[in-house]
């Protein structure tokens, strides 16, 4: 119960929690007023039965006892002295002459002078409120039976009964419908700002929240976030901007750092700075290829990249990307088994997509890359209109880490070595650049055991129609022929 209570919307239960307590407060307030009702009426219906004996017996004492007793039966009410063989003695006009209210055995048990219900099927058919009372006639005990009928009284309560049946739900109704109503008033400018707040978030950018009219708790609650997002938005900003300017600024060095080992691995003036150039030359890349992550994911932050579309065929950009690949770890990256020692990749398929040409790269590099690091012995890439999917035969990737692999330098237990894991951005980055494109980048279990990422973007048909389908890349490194 409290699992489905929470589970509803607040609109929801404070509309539950008035209709309620509106319902319990006007069944309580009925039953409390027809008990209170009730109790009077049939005190009154007693005093007048008790009054009615009362004379009665006087008359019996006084023995000036009439056989048709004074007594206005015009309201049904019933009046008669019988005595102790249930003989009727006296009677009024509505009584019967020959037959006692009550039985013998009733006469005998009733109580003297305490009022009780009693239903009368034998004579009148009623429902009454008989008092009794003894007195002596000649010097004989006899018994006053004094009656009234609670007819009135009874259709009264049963006309109560009906209303209640009748208005209590629509009271209820009425009051559930006026509660929706005012709580969705009162709770509309709440959902504007979540809304508002979720264009935020799908944008990834600043914005402003809409600020109610008037200065209640919605109105100061917007204008606290609002002041809130203006903050993040500025330390988002300086971060953007530091980030952007780290890398652009190590780019120079980096660059003349690569250019001067480069040189002296090629004509090393001692034969130690050969050895020592070999081994750092692989860290200076490492090095600029993060500096370049951190400047996309910078310009990515601030909207300014992919946005030049243009049709462009996935197959070649395929084929172009994987032939350019550099060595990754200790194996040489190719085709069907390029160097003898990397894992072999088969492209088939065809198909164009519409995306900017430079970032539509960078994610099939990405790809490829991770695909290249984690597979055992081949790499499949197929391609179709506006999708390209990625698939290795290795460990995989479980369910449980298949969004976090996308976050900002995130690798898994098995990718953390540096010979053989990333950055932790190449993902990242291809997931940012797929959808600033309008498409999106996910994965899953490929057939053969491992990883299966997959790449969508608008499609295009761009492929020429003489270039096969289905074709392995090319040996031979960037620059061979």
């Amino acid at each position: 119960m409290r699992r489905w209570w929470r589970s509803r919307s607040l609109r929801a239960r404070l509309t539950l929690v008035a209709s309620g307590a509106v319902a319990v407060g006007l069944l309580t307030g009925t039953v409390v007023l027809g008990a209170a009702f009730t109790r009077h009426e049939i005190g009154t219906l007693d005093a007048a039965a008790r009054a009615r004996a009362e004379i009665v017996r006087q008359l019996v004492a006084s023995d000036r006892l009439p056989q048709v007793l004074p007594v206005d039966s015009g309201g049904g009410d019933i009046v008669e002295v019988v005595d102790a063989r249930d003989t009727v003695l006296a009677a009024s006009l509505s009584a019967s002459r020959t037959l006692a209210l009550l039985s013998a055995d009733q006469l005998t048990s009733w109580p003297r002078g305490e009022p009780r219900s009693y239903s009368d099927d034998r004579l009148t058919g009623l429902r009454l409120r008989v008092v009794a009372v003894d007195a002596r006639l000649n010097g004989r005990p006899v018994t006053v039976v004094s009656a009234v009928p609670l007819g009135d009284l009874l259709a009264t309560l049963r006309v109560l009964r009906t209303g209640l049946l009748i208005v209590l739900p629509v009271l209820v109704l009425a009051v559930g419908l006026g509660s929706w109503s005012l709580a969705g008033s009162a709770l509309r400018p709440v959902g504007g700002l979540r809304r508002a707040a979720e264009r935020i978030s799908d944008l990834g950018g600043g914005g402003v929240l809409p600020v109610p009219p008037g200065g209640d708790e919605v109105a100061m609650l917007a204008v606290t976030l609002n002041r809130m997002l203006d903050r993040l938005a500025d330390a988002g900003a300086r971060q953007r901007g530091f980030v952007a300017d780290a890398a652009h600024e190590l780019r120079s060095p980096l660059t003349s750092l690569r250019a001067g080992l480069e040189v002296a691995a090629v004509h090393p003036r001692q034969p130690a700075e050969a050895a020592l150039a070999d081994e750092l030359l692989p860290e200076v890349v490492r090095l600029g290829r993060l500096v370049d992550d951190l400047l996309v994911l910078a310009r990515l932050d601030e909207g300014i990249a992919g946005h030049r579309s243009t049709p462009n065929d996935l197959l070649v950009l395929t084929r172009d990307v994987a032939r350019s690949l550099e060595p990754v770890g200790a194996s040489a990256v190719g085709h069907s088994r390029l160097g003898g020692g990397g894992p072999a990749i088969v492209i088939t398929g065809g198909g164009g997509a519409v995306a900017d040409p430079e970032a539509l790269r960078r994610i099939l590099r990405n790809l490829l890359e991770n695909a290249q690091r984690h597979a055992r012995s081949r790499v499949e890439i197929t391609v179709a209109p506006g999708r390209v999917t990625v698939a290795d035969d290795g460990a995989g990737v479980p369910a449980g880490d298949r969004e976090r692999i996308f976050a900002r330098f995130t690798r898994l237990d098995d990718a953390r070595t540096r010979a053989s894991g990333g950055s932790g951005l190449g993902l990242a980055i291809a997931r940012e650049l797929a959808r600033a494109a309008g498409g999106d980048l996910t994965v899953q279990s490929a057939p053969g055991g491992g990883a299966a990422f997959t790449v969508r973007l608008d499609a295009a048909s761009s492929r020429p129609a003489d270039m096969p389908s289905n074709m392995p890349v090319d040996s031979g490194k960037p620059g061979d022929p």
